[in-house]
């Protein structure tokens, strides 16, 4: 039994083969609450849908130091730009 969470729409750059010119062009990022088993308990799937599909599986920890980075990501005394 799984819950989706949350859909959450962005970008993504696609370049060509043929003229190696960049697009962006629309993704969604799909948030999922599943069970992993019981070395894992409850886990989150994030999957990227764009011109391809990709699925990464995070477990509660792991979701709780993704959410701490996100939240310090645009925090220039932590991450100072270069």
């Amino acid at each position: 039994m799984s819950t989706k969470i949350k859909t959450i729409k962005g970008r993504y750059q696609n370049v060509s083969s043929y003229s190696h010119k960049a697009a962006f062009l629309t993704g969604e990022l799909d948030l999922t609450r599943f069970w992993g088993g019981t070395p894992n308990g409850r886990m989150l799937q994030l999957t990227i849908s764009s011109d391809r599909t990709a699925y990464i599986q995070l477990t509660e920890a792991q979701v709780k130091e993704l959410a701490q980075t996100l939240t310090d990501c645009f925090n220039d005394k932590k991450y100072p730009s270069e």
